[in-house]
C-alpha cells in the first residue's frame, strides 16, 4: 500500500495567496500595522518567510 503526504507550498497545486494575505495581516495587526496592499502581496506571495516578514515590516521600525 502507497502512503504519502503532498505538500504544496509555492500555489502549484492549490491557491495560498489568500491564506497568506490572512496570515501576514494577522501578524501586521499583531504589531499595529496597517495591512499589505497588493503590491506587498504580490511580493510576500513569492518569498520566504523572513524575506517577506523584513519587507512588509520595513516602514514599521517597532
Amino acid at each position: 500500500m502507497l502512503k504519502l503526504v503532498v505538500f504544496d507550498c509555492d500555489g502549484v497545486m492549490f491557491s495560498s495567496r489568500e491564506a497568506n494575505r490572512a496570515d501576514y495581516h494577522d501578524l501586521l495587526r499583531a504589531v499595529s500595522c496597517p495591512p499589505m496592499d497588493e503590491a506587498e502581496l504580490e511580493f510576500v506571495h513569492v518569498q520566504n518567510v523572513l524575506t517577506a516578514v523584513a519587507y512588509i515590516l520595513r516602514n514599521h521600525p517597532q
